[in-house]
């Protein structure tokens, strides 16, 4: 039976009195950097130095220089950066590394390309030395480092918000282990103000083995009135041994304790994007992932590859979305000094909300910066919620005349009684005008890119109707029918039907099917499945291989909306990531790739930070290592038969 220890911060700084610790990092770090970067563009590769075989391939050289856009003369050469080198316990130890190049013309290019010029990417090598005869389970910690490499292996997703709940765990043997890390300046992580630097921190500590029960992972629900708001909580188990380890049976214990601690939280009500909500408080929030650090300084790519993937960013961008709130009591705050997120956001979205006919009440106090006591209780907050509890805003329950926009069906919520769920074209916004009458009992609506859409009820409305319009076809329905039942989706012929029951596209739930390893049952109805080489099977059926297929013979098929197939002869780097539906409306994310580079290349793009802008497809190439996204072989979006869509790039 596997043992179980707790995972406990350490205060001590010190190092242990022994002349040999049992972990030890280097004080130097050999550098090589900085180089261009966009906004969370090192997800897709575009690594300048895999040009030349990759960081992890070079050494150091005084008389090496490598081509940089960033730099006097254009070139960049190897420096020293020196770590701080401490041992929080004494069986680990921990590397702190300050990354700034002060000779670079940060000021200058800020002064012309905004907070998007303060972000760089760079590599540094150091070494990890373990003691003893034997070897040691070691759990290493990467705090804001994305990508590394621990001796030959390369590791993807690191730590970069820090917060350690998935540390490594390695298996290392006696001896000196070459660290490599790539360092990421990334504003929405590490700010916009003052020289563009990144802190790092590498901290390693001895693991005794068997299961680890994290506790600084575990979440309870917030504490109300002297009791759980909620009935589930969660913690982190890590397995530290080589073998598979089959959590049988989770059993709650009552300690007898009647006192939690609450976790100090700040809560920002964002109900303005199609969702039903009675009011809306926005609290020094950014206008769009866009528009707060933009996508200047990406890898210059075919103008249809730059569509599709701004195309995937659409749910973010707020701006086009604020009509969505009108009906919706709004109030704006930010303070006049905030540095982190500047106060012409908030100045933005006040102004797009009026043109939308959706006035906020806008708010800006002056001295304040991003964050201070009482953020949440200041008086114009204190007077906006007395106002929408003494006078609830209210529902005209005979006409309700309305307009909404969708980027995102999973991301968005009901707007007055109505949840899309699925788009016609995943890269296009969708949009419903609607207008219902209780006095006919009539809805009439207007769509644009709207392949299925629901209704639900609540205590607010519970609409019937007997008759309903929907872009000039009516719909033929059999005395009044209770709207909360009714599922409407568009057919081919550009009519409508009524339907019921319909599955939900997608959902959050995921299993990784990994095939050395044989899962345990599960209930959960959506996985990743990871393939690997040229006799696996992508099929979404037996008879039906689909748009994206493997052909043991001749390469990787994409199929194009008009069934023409362009065939990627398998070589090496060749890999896909795609959604696949399944039975009963189930998904998989298929990442597969024809040697293990490609299966890497493909996995990078797994949903981990936001705003990189994945669509449904994407085929990468080995270059894609060090030109990112503008080396794909084709990227796009399936259509409601999961088809590729006409505005699908292959390339």
């Amino acid at each position: 039976m596997p043992s179980i220890s707790f995972l406990l911060e350490s205060q001590s700084p010190l190092c242990p009195p022994t002349s040999s610790p049992p972990l030890t990092f280097s004080a130097s770090f050999p550098l090589l950097g900085p180089f261009q970067t966009g906004t969370r563009e090192a997800t897709w590769g575009a690594d300048p130095l895999e040009y030349y075989g990759g960081f992890h391939s070079l050494h150091p050289s005084p008389i090496t220089s490598f081509p940089s856009s960033l730099t006097a003369n254009g070139t960049v050469t190897w420096s020293s950066l020196v770590a701080s080198v401490s041992c929080p316990s004494p069986s680990s130890t921990r590397a702190d590394l300050l990354v700034r190049f002060p000779d670079v013309g940060w000021e200058s290019m800020k002064s012309v390309y905004g907070w998007a010029a303060l972000q760089y990417q760079a590599w540094a090598r150091g070494s990890l030395t373990v003691t003893g005869d034997t070897e040691r389970t070691v759990v290493l910690y990467t705090d804001h480092v994305l990508e590394f490499w621990v001796d030959d292996e390369r590791y993807f997703g690191g730590d970069f918000y820090a917060f350690r709940r998935a540390p490594l765990v390695l298996h290392l043997q006696p001896g000196e282990h070459r660290v490599d890390v790539r360092i990421v300046r990334d504003v929405r992580v590490m700010g916009g103000v003052g020289e563009p630097t990144v802190d790092i921190a590498l901290e390693a500590e001895i693991s005794g083995g068997g299961l680890q029960f994290g506790v600084r992972t575990l979440v309870l629900p917030d504490l109300v009135g002297g009791r759980l708001a909620g009935t589930l909580g969660s913690v982190d188990l890590r397995n530290d041994e080589r073998e598979w380890i089959d959590v049988l049976e989770v059993q709650s214990v009552n300690s007898g304790s009647k006192e939690w601690a609450g976790r100090e939280r700040v809560w920002i009500l964002n109900g303005g994007l199609s969702r039903d909500t009675p009011m809306a408080g926005k609290e020094h929030g950014y206008s769009s992932i866009q528009a707060y650090v933009p996508y200047h300084f990406w890898h210059e790519a075919d103008p249809r590859i730059t569509a599709v993937i701004q195309s995937s960013l659409s749910d973010y961008r707020h701006e086009l979305l604020l009509g969505n709130s009108c009906g919706v009591p709004v109030h704006q705050q930010h303070g006049g000094l905030d540095d982190n997120v500047p106060p012409s956001h908030s100045r933005r979205l006040s102004l797009l909300l009026r043109q939308a006919g959706c006035p906020s009440e806008y708010v800006e106090l002056p001295g304040q910066g991003h964050y201070f006591d009482g953020v949440m209780t200041t008086q114009s907050l204190l007077g906006f919620y007395s106002r929408i509890l003494e006078n609830p805003a209210t529902e005209n329950p005979e006409v309700s005349i309305f307009e909404f926009v969708v980027a995102n069906p999973a991301s968005t919520g009901s707007k007055k009684g109505i949840v899309v769920d699925q788009l016609m074209s995943s890269g296009t916004p969708g949009r419903v005008k609607a207008e219902y009458n209780a006095d006919t009992k009539t809805w009439l609506f207007q769509t644009s890119n709207i392949r299925r859409l629901h209704f639900v009820s609540d205590s607010k409305r519970n609409w019937t109707l007997s008759k309903m319009v929907i872009d000039g076809n009516d719909i033929k329905l059999v005395g009044n029918v209770a709207m909360s039942d009714q599922w409407l989706v568009r057919l081919d012929t550009g009519s409508w039907t009524v339907s019921r029951n319909l599955v939900q596209y997608f959902g959050a739930d995921v299993e990784i099917d990994v095939t050395h390893h044989k899962l345990m049952p599960s209930k959960r109805p959506n996985t990743i499945v990871l393939l690997l080489g040229t006799m696996t099977n992508m099929n979404r059926r037996a008879e039906d291989p689909g748009p994206i297929s493997i052909d043991q013979k001749t390469g990787l098929v994409v199929r194009d909306f008009h069934g023409r197939s362009a065939v990627y002869e398998f070589h090496e780097g060749l890999g896909v990531i795609f959604l696949r539906c399944k039975e009963a409306g189930r998904l998989d994310l298929v990442v597969w790739g024809v040697d293990l580079s490609g299966l890497q290349y493909a996995a990078r793009l797994i949903p981990v930070l936001t705003g990189i802008g994945q669509p449904d497809f994407v085929v990468v190439s080995k270059s894609c290592a060090w030109k990112g996204a503008a080396a794909v072989h084709a990227l796009g979006y399936f259509d409601d038969f999961w088809n590729l869509t006409d505005d699908s790039v292959i390339l």
